[in-house]
């Protein structure tokens, strides 16, 4: 019979301790066999001295578990597995070289080639599955699963790695602790980080001493250095190398981030385009578009902010569908769908309803609320409070307008500006003019300066009137607490300005008041001597007092003219 080929003709059994086992080239081993049939009686010293040499251990392999001593319950197959183990228990090391320098181990797994396989003492508990797996690891309670994963892996314990070259391709040693790596090259830097959860392809590839990271997808964190960063999808903050406590859940979302902080990016390509730091952007492509290096931005909705390339400012708030997709301003305060359709460079504005301010691309400083609220509006500083208040038509620049209420100056271009107007469906009364005032067609300024009020539903030219060349018209006027005029009191020659209402004359010595030009105004003006002088009263140039050059006042006298007609002052008092 050839040497060493057993067959169940030529053996009966190898019996130890109530097990049964085949003993045949390979030299199955197993503690205190006593075989009863040998065929080649010239091998019994050397099997015998193999079997008794192990306790409860099975190896399959030239040099597996050649340097046990008293190591219990292991299972070595494959060459020079377990080689230098003197002392193991429990321990699986299945592969060539699988836990060949492990000097002392304990409940260990080790499948593939050179698994486990050049950590020299301590291994506990870690498990390896794959062709140089957890190969230097001298920790505990590591579990690797692919090609090289966790090969680099020292002294760093409880960690996961799962996948090719997975927390095991960088050039220096893994001492961190409690990290997982999901995927091919997952962490596959990584040194003295700890607590990080890397799941996806080459996700968190860079990060080497960072700190509480998760990233899930492909990519995730991809050049990720830095600390307590979180980020899920495709690409999700690929570009992140410093920047700290940023979140971001999407395909793409906070790619561009670098070296910026304290962010959260929500959607598709949400901030896609963004590197500042303290930003919150929030929906499919929110924040999309051009390159922004501004911070303190917070966009929610549909395409909100997309394609602006905010400077360095920001401060922009934008909450709504395709809100303000082209501002580049700081600034801004907006909710609705549309609103800021236009804003480039503006900054300051708020608006809130559909379209508000959907027009304005430069502008500063206004306000809108309502829908279609100043859509038409182009100028800076006005304030629209009500839907479509001051919509104006296309070309409504004016400025500094105010306008409250439904409807309120959209008949027109709105190209005038510093004017206040209130109402439903209230107009000015010219839209290309300045500092007009209508409340509720009822109280007017207009544009030549005239103050109108209206009774009832008549018109302004049927109503209580107070104009430039009109009087004061009414079935009844109360003036409670009486009329206050404008006076001022001379001691010499005096030139009447057409804003002053009363002279007093306070002198010993004759002089003389002269009167503005008369023009037809209705002014009236009233000139007292109470003095013991005599006080001269004439008029500018030419002009007549009741067909005379002058009038004169002795002691305590006074006379009030009025401008009745160009050129005319008539004594009335």
């Amino acid at each position: 019979m050839p040497w060493g080929v057993w067959e169940e003709s030529t053996w009966e059994s190898c019996t130890w301790n109530g097990n049964v086992q085949k003993i045949g080239r390979d030299q199955i081993r197993a503690n205190s066999i006593t075989p009863r049939r040998i065929d080649k009686d010239a091998t019994r010293p050397y099997i015998q001295q193999q079997l008794d040499m192990f306790n409860a251990n099975v190896t399959l392999g030239k040099d597996a578990l050649a340097a046990n001593n008293s190591g219990v319950s292991n299972v070595a197959i494959g060459i020079e597995a377990l080689e230098a183990a003197a002392n193991p228990s429990g321990i699986v090391a299945i592969g060539a070289n699988a836990m060949q320098n492990s000097a002392s181990a304990l409940g260990c797994v080790a499948v593939g080639q050179n698994a486990l396989g050049s950590g020299s003492t301590g291994q506990v508990f870690n498990t390896a599955v794959g062709a140089n797996a957890l190969l230097s690891t001298t920790g505990l309670g590591n579990t690797a699963i692919g090609y090289g994963a966790g090969s680099k892996i020292t002294t760093g314990t409880v960690n996961v790695a799962l996948g090719y070259a997975s927390l095991g391709q960088g050039s220096a040693a893994v001492t961190g602790s409690r990290n997982i790596g999901v995927g091919q090259s997952s962490l596959r830097s990584l040194t003295s980080g700890s607590d990080n959860i890397a799941i996806g392809e080459e996700s968190l590839s860079q990060n080497t001493s960072g700190l509480n990271n998760i990233m899930i997808g492909t990519l995730a964190g991809y050049d990720n250095t830095a600390s307590n960063n979180t980020g899920v999808g495709y690409y999700a903050l690929v570009s992140n190398t410093i920047g700290t406590k940023n979140t971001a859940i999407g395909v793409s979302a906070g790619g561009s981030i670098s070296t910026a902080s304290d962010s959260t990016f929500l959607g598709f390509e949400a901030g896609i385009s963004m590197t500042g730091s303290r930003n919150t952007i929030m929906g499919s492509e929110s924040g999309g578009g051009s390159g922004s290096t501004s911070s303190d931005n917070t966009f929610v909705g549909y395409r909100a902010g997309y394609g602006g390339a905010i400077g360095s400012f920001g401060q922009n708030t934008l909450v709504g569908s395709q809100i303000g997709m082209g501002v580049t301003g700081p600034a801004n305060t907006g909710m609705g769908y549309n609103a800021f359709d236009a804003l480039t460079s503006g900054s300051g504005n708020v608006a809130v309803g559909h379209s508000a301010l959907f027009s304005i691309t430069t502008a500063t400083d206004n306000t809108a609320v309502g829908s279609l609220a100043g859509g038409n509006s182009t100028g800076s500083g006005n304030t629209f409070v009500g839907g479509a208040a001051g919509q104006g038509s296309s070309g409504s620049s004016g400025s500094n307008n105010v306008v409250v209420g439904y409807n309120a100056a959209t008949g027109g271009a709105f190209t005038g500006s510093t004017n206040i107007i209130i109402g439903q469906g209230v107009n000015p009364q010219s839209f290309s003019g300045s500092y007009q005032i209508n409340v509720g067609n009822a109280f007017q300024r207009d544009a030549s300066g005239n103050l109108k009020l209206r009774r009832g539903t008549t018109s302004f030219s049927d109503a209580l009137v107070l104009e430039d060349d009109a009087v004061l018209t009414a079935d009844t006027f109360k003036v409670d607490g009486g009329i206050r005029k404008k006076f001022t009191v001379q001691t010499g020659t005096y030139t009447i300005p057409d804003t002053v209402a009363v002279v007093v004359c306070d002198s010993a010595s004759d002089f003389t008041v002269t009167l503005p030009a008369a023009t037809g105004s209705g002014q009236e003006i009233t000139v007292k001597n109470r003095n013991t002088n005599t006080v001269t009263v004439e008029g500018d140039g030419s002009d007549s007092i009741d067909g005379a050059a002058n009038t004169t006042l002795t002691s305590n006298q006074r006379v009030t003219v009025l401008d009745y007609a160009a050129g005319q002052w008539a004594v009335i008092g």
